[in-house]
């Protein structure tokens, strides 16, 4: 293979000097593959930076990380060491038809953590979408408007085939029937 590479030098225009390293048909083979892996990170990034612009998730949350979680109490210990188990495991989870639910006060990380499952789960090109009730039920209202492209079953469905969906702020809405009954429907066919 030497060979060729000389008689394709000996063919170059003398302005162009080939590369120094290249000794070898296998030297070009492996700078080809340094290319292409470059491009396919490159590609890569891209696609986790759209998994995150496309979740709904705020800018506020989204280096949300495990690590960069500050837990203080036991129970905020507990809840990060589930988080990161859940997110490990999220395939499995997915698959089974799992979920995973935050209870407790105000300031207490509860978007943070849920931030991070969505930031980790992402990485791995799964899709999250994170709303909270208020909007969610809104957006179903807003299907039933003759000026609205979408039909409820429409946007049902779109929330319903993300890989990850979390539900914010459940409990604070005003409960009525008509609520109840959507966010059942949502579980229901993610179930």
């Amino acid at each position: 293979m030497n060979n060729a590479l000389v008689r394709l030098q000996q063919r170059m225009p003398s302005h162009i000097k080939p590369d120094a390293t290249i000794q070898s048909y296998d030297d070009l083979l492996a700078l080809r593959r340094a290319a292409e892996n470059k491009q396919l990170e490159h590609f890569s990034q891209q696609r986790r930076d759209w998994v995150v612009r496309n979740s709904g998730m705020s800018d506020r949350f989204k280096n949300c990380t495990f690590d960069n979680y500050v837990a203080e109490t036991e129970d905020q210990k507990k809840a990060v060491h589930y988080a990161q188990r859940y997110a490990d495991t999220f395939q499995g989870r997915l698959t089974d038809g799992k979920g995973f639910m935050f209870i407790g006060e105000p300031g207490t990380g509860k978007n943070h953590l849920a931030s991070a499952i969505a930031n980790h789960i992402g990485r791995n090109f799964k899709t999250t979408l994170i709303l909270t009730v208020s909007d969610l039920v809104g957006l179903i209202r807003q299907s039933w408007s003759k000026d609205n492209d979408l039909t409820e079953s429409q946007v049902i469905k779109q929330v319903t085939s993300v890989d990850l969906l979390v539900i914010d702020e459940v409990g604070l809405q005003k409960g009525s029937e008509d609520e109840h009954l959507q966010l059942t429907k949502i579980i229901d066919k993610r179930l």
